[in-house]
């Protein structure tokens, strides 16, 4: 939830298109200061995604794309059956 939150935050803050969540050369990723209050979003998705891809698309936007693997716990579904 984190790295989504992470995305969908740096797209609505950043630009001025809309987004899309699909679940299933790129952003500078920079050091951010102390003193700083944001800089860090892409670091922790980074570090947290099994796999971050970005591309570059048409113009100045970018399609960020991060995999997650779901814990065992997750996969387990109870239908009330």
């Amino acid at each position: 939830m984190l790295v989504v939150t992470e995305l969908v935050t740096n797209v609505t803050r950043h630009t001025r298109s809309s987004c899309w969540l699909h679940l299933a050369g790129g952003p500078g990723l920079r050091p951010a200061q102390m003193s700083e209050e944001s800089g860090r979003g892409l670091v922790i998705v980074r570090a947290l995604a099994q796999k971050l891809d970005v591309r570059a698309v048409s113009g100045s936007g970018k399609i960020v794309r991060a995999t997650l693997r779901a814990p065992a716990s997750a996969l387990v579904t109870d239908l009330g059956a």
